[in-house]
């Protein structure tokens, strides 16, 4: 790990909270917050034409 044996600060506000947080772990598949994070990033669910840079 990159930080090992290190103090790493951690910045955030005090009212951050993650989208990860109680989400059950033993789950098969992926919760909500990474599955509509892969939709976008892999373009899941665009028409043919919405589709412009495929590799």
């Amino acid at each position: 790990m990159f930080s090992e044996g290190r103090e790493v600060p951690i910045i955030a506000s005090a009212r951050f909270s993650s989208d990860l947080i109680g989400q059950d772990e033993t789950r098969i598949a992926p919760n909500k917050a990474l599955q509509r994070r892969t939709m976008a990033q892999f373009g899941i669910g665009l028409t043919g034409e919405e589709r412009i840079s495929l590799g």
